[in-house]
């Protein structure tokens, strides 16, 4: 894919958040606008969401669906701080925490680094989008948002956010 200063890979991945609705349900707000229907998963690393993600529109062309029909998202918790070794130190006094079990992707470095994954993760048609949220409560989701600098965003729900 072609990339100029003014359209980035990103820039067409969709980006949802983890909300918790009123009745304390966690729920997902899109912060992008897309239009289709979307699955989310869970992976353990990029191979194998790529693998879902292929199978995903295979099933869907076999459905006799187009295999853009419905965006295929996947989870990423995220760790970001000025530097990479800040993150690492904080990922590790952090080790303890419970969502450090929790299958998924997760990135722990820089704010730049972020933008390079989410731009690889389209690019290399690995999903049409990310469910981000703050490994172990590190970050606030506005920081989150500030970081892969998300064009087109849209107004969160009155809900809390949660940092799943």
């Amino acid at each position: 894919m072609k990339t100029s200063a003014c359209t980035r890979p990103r820039d067409h991945l969709r980006l949802f958040l983890p909300t918790r609705t009123p009745g304390g349900s966690d729920d997902w707000h899109e912060i992008t606008a897309g239009d289709k229907p979307a699955v989310c998963v869970q992976a353990p690393d990029l191979g194998y969401a790529q693998q879902l993600y292929l199978r995903h529109r295979a099933a869907l062309r076999r459905e006799g669906h187009g295999p853009d029909d419905v965006s295929f998202i996947v989870d990423v918790a995220v760790l970001i701080s000025d530097c990479a070794r800040a993150a690492r130190r904080a990922w590790r006094e952090r080790a303890d925490d419970d969502s450090f079990g929790q299958m998924g992707l997760r990135y722990i470095g820089t704010p730049a680094g972020l933008r390079g994954l989410l731009d690889d993760i389209y690019s290399a048609q690995v999903a049409d989008g990310v469910s981000l949220s703050a490994l172990a409560g590190y970050n606030t989701i506005d920081e989150i948002i500030s970081a892969v600098d998300a064009r087109e965003a849209m107004p969160l729900p009155a809900w809390s956010v949660s940092s799943r």
